[in-house]
């Protein structure tokens, strides 16, 4: 073998291989571009998503926490509610025995109003009887009175004829001294009986 065909071979197979390695460091410089590219886009998109995250963990954060006072509200409400239906279990049962006092109450007053129209009727038909025994009395004591002027008026009729007889007998006892003595008339009167 000839050594120029042998050294162009070697030329040629260097050559090939510096167009290769030439060829194939465009093709990695190409790669490393599209791979830079794309490792930009990705560390890129990674800060987006980190950026995302750490929204997403703020607002995690911030859930977390209007839970935390969702339930703390939530909490003080049912405790709120279940003083307020204790206080309202109370007033109730007040309330129930309040009505139950005012309906015995009421009860009583019943009965007393229905005692008290009773008396009223009483006392009605007592006034009743009263007026007329009251009739009665006035009517008697009209009678009486009558009675009574009758003789006052016979008594002073009577003590006349007494003051009469008196002055006669005094008049007969000056003219006779022998005479016996006067007699004084007495007369029962209405009030001796």
């Amino acid at each position: 073998m000839e050594p120029l065909p042998l050294a162009a071979a070697t030329v040629g197979v260097i050559v090939g291989a510096l167009l290769a390695w030439v060829i194939r460091g465009r093709q990695l410089r190409r790669q490393r571009g599209v791979l830079e590219t794309h490792r930009l886009e990705y560390e890129e998109k990674a800060a987006k998503e980190e950026m995302r995250i750490q929204m997403l963990e703020r607002d995690r954060e911030t859930v977390l926490g209007d839970l935390e006072q969702a339930r703390n509200a939530k909490d003080e409400v049912e405790a709120g509610w279940l003083r307020d239906q204790e206080v309202a279990r109370e007033l109730l049962t007040k309330a129930e025995a309040r009505i139950d006092r005012l309906s015995a109450e009421l009860g009583q007053l019943r009965e007393q109003l229905g005692r008290a129209h009773r008396d009223a009727d009483l006392q009605k038909q007592v006034s009743v009887d009263l007026e007329e025994q009251l009739d009665a009395a006035r009517q008697r004591l009209q009678g009486v009175e009558e009675q009574v002027h009758q003789q006052q008026q016979q008594l002073a009729a009577a003590r006349r004829q007494r003051d009469e007889f008196s002055e006669r007998l005094e008049a007969g006892t000056a003219v006779s001294a022998d005479r016996p003595q006067r007699r004084r008339w007495r007369i029962n009167t209405f009030f001796e009986g």
